[in-house]
């Protein structure tokens, strides 16, 4: 097997060194991206490298016995993102969020009508299957992709789950911006978490936009911004950038807690 600290797209990764892992699988040579998708070579060299097509993928890998020219098969094809048209986010925008269990859930923490509004400014909607659909935009507020998440009545992930996407970065939807990238304004203060549900929980409690990686190790672009990191992920997140130690002096903080955690038990206990 060979790995490297890189994501699919060929954009390194600010720390992880196995992000990005090669190996052969049933006879065929398969692209694997930590917490991503899998892909064959050929697909990984249509989708990310430099061949234009299938046809060219095989006949960039057929080397006919001689070595590879390496240089030339790491030589990426100028890709151009794709991005999800605003009407399906805003066509979606109009399915009944209170079929949403983690909606119906942040109604009991929160007025419904404020909740309705920091769902809308993150862009929040739910599907057919009544999931909570993040849809990441950048700074630009070009819909980069979704993430859809199962969500039970108490506002915890239902795990059997596991989440998916729609528009996947093997069907050319390569950009990876932090989930709320959009609203940040030149010389704003950058706060930055791990979950979704955690950036909304925050920003309905304090006003304030808080950017959500969308995963412990999806951590990058941390100059001048603070980090909220999970409890189990202080230490992690504390040799790449300036933490907060939001956790100080709640003594309920578990293990795996988070600074949404925190804010739901102040508001269930009156100190919010």
């Amino acid at each position: 097997m060979w790995w490297g600290g890189y994501y699919l797209t060929g954009e390194q990764h600010s720390y992880r060194r196995d992000k990005m892992k090669v190996a052969i699988y049933n006879g065929d040579i398969w692209v694997h991206e930590e917490g991503g998708v899998s892909q064959s070579l050929a697909t990984w060299l249509v989708n990310n490298g430099r061949a234009a097509d299938y046809r060219e993928a095989y006949r960039i890998l057929d080397c006919k016995g001689k070595p590879l020219d390496v240089q030339r098969f790491f030589e990426k094809r100028k890709v151009v993102a794709s991005y999800v048209q605003r009407s399906v986010v805003d066509a979606m925008g109009q399915l009944d969020l209170r079929k949403c269990p983690l909606f119906r859930w942040m109604c009991t923490l929160f007025p419904e009508d404020r909740v309705r509004e920091v769902w809308e400014m993150y862009n929040v909607t739910t599907d057919s299957k009544h999931l909570a659909v993040f849809w990441y935009a950048d700074s630009e507020g070009r819909i980069a992709f979704d993430k859809r998440v199962a969500y039970k009545e108490d506002g915890h992930r239902d795990k059997s789950f596991g989440g998916t996407r729609e528009y996947r970065i093997a069907d050319g939807f390569t950009a990876r911006p932090y989930f709320g990238a959009h609203l940040v304004k030149e010389g704003d203060e950058v706060r930055i978490c791990e979950a979704e549900k955690t950036a909304l929980l925050y920003t309905l409690a304090t006003s304030k936009v808080m950017l959500a990686t969308g995963g412990k190790g999806n951590l990058k672009d941390v100059a001048n911004a603070k980090l909220y990191p999970d409890r189990d992920a202080y230490e992690e997140w504390s040799a790449k950038g300036v933490c907060e130690p939001w956790f100080e002096g709640w003594h309920e903080c578990g293990a795996t807690s988070d600074i949404g955690d925190l804010i739901e038990w102040k508001v269930k206990n009156g100190k919010l």
